[in-house]
């Protein structure tokens, strides 16, 4: 889990904060939001591919973080590369906190062989924080008697100055790149590679960090008689680093016909955060699946875990209007990459 709330209305009640940080949201379903998780995977799955995720973290804490991300990626033979468009609204505590993103992303793509590729990718993108100033509380509206009401029930005022934007606009830009063959991967990526400025109030200058991915996984297949079966085991890891904070992902998918599913156990480095249960459904060319993560660290009975949706839409699968399956120079990646 790489974010830290700091902007709840009990700690603003009790703290004069003027500063808000927060770190990116994340998806336990990682590879079924590939815009998010590393540009080098724009075109992967050559496409036309449109992705929609959405995931409740923490409902029981005041909402906690409410996440909606849509996606489009292509691959284009002819200029070897990807290019892709991604669209996320992160809101925490139920809009206390509003992000806005919108990114661009670009993948060349290098083939070392017939069937080993690499691609690189770079991302560059609009992100706007906003903040919700009249759903804040501070200390000095506090009577010692009547708590944040008068003693006609009207609420009491705070002195707390106004900033004169509730808002900051920020440009963010990121790199990687991912090697794959048709049985195993790994890539890296950097996000916030200029750790841009962040803070809305004129009082800090909070920045911020850059954010480091780096994953990698591979795909078995259970039934090798049958050349292009749609039986695979995949194991996957992924680790992420950003500023402070740590989270290592390792589990393993499995497809069987049109069914998937997989388990993945998530660590913080300070102690067990989550088990990750999934279970979807593959029609023709559409995936629909299904997380939830259940808390197993201290905040276990509080926040309710995290509930997950991903729909991906590939209109260049072999089951889709647009098939790229028998493309002749096609460098084909594991099955977990064309989710």
């Amino acid at each position: 889990m790489l974010r830290i709330i700091i902007t709840l209305i009990v700690l603003l009640a009790l703290l004069p904060a003027r500063q808000l940080q927060a770190q990116d949201p994340e998806f336990s379903q990682f590879y079924a939001a590939p815009m998010n998780l590393n540009p080098a995977l724009t075109g992967i799955a050559w496409g036309p591919r449109f992705n929609v995720n959405y995931r409740n973290q923490w409902p029981g804490i005041d909402n906690g973080f409410t996440t909606y991300a849509l996606s489009y990626d292509q691959h284009f033979e002819k200029l070897r590369s990807g290019f892709g468009i991604l669209l996320m609204n992160d809101r925490v505590a139920a809009g206390l906190i509003n992000n806005y993103t919108i990114r661009l992303n670009y993948a060349f793509q290098v083939k070392l062989s017939k069937k080993v590729g690499m691609q690189i990718g770079l991302s560059g993108g609009y992100v706007r924080k906003q903040l919700d100033w009249a759903r804040l509380t501070f200390n000095d509206q506090i009577n010692p008697i009547f708590g944040f009401e008068d003693f006609n029930g009207f609420p009491n005022l705070s002195t707390e100055q106004v900033p004169a934007d509730l808002g900051i606009n920020i440009a963010d830009f990121g790199a990687g790149f991912v090697a794959y063959s048709k049985h195993v991967f790994g890539g890296l990526a950097f996000q916030h590679i200029t750790s841009p400025k962040e803070s809305i109030t004129e009082y800090t200058d909070y920045k911020l960090p850059m954010k480091i991915t780096v994953h990698a996984g591979g795909q078995i297949n259970l039934t090798p008689k049958k050349r292009n079966s749609d039986n695979f085991l995949s194991p996957n890891a992924m680790f992420i680093t950003q500023g402070t904070a740590s989270q290592l992902n390792v589990g393993t998918y499995v497809n069987v016909s049109k069914v998937f599913g997989g388990v993945f156990y998530r660590n913080n480095f300070s102690g067990s955060d989550a088990v990750i249960g999934l279970l979807g459904l593959k029609i023709y060319f559409v995936k629909l699946g299904y997380s939830y993560d259940y808390t197993i660290s201290n905040l276990q009975g509080y926040g309710n875990g995290a509930h997950e949706i991903s729909l991906s839409i590939n209109l260049g699968d072999k089951d889709g209007p647009f098939d790229q399956s028998r493309k002749p120079n096609r460098l084909e990646c594991p099955g977990v990459l064309n989710f």
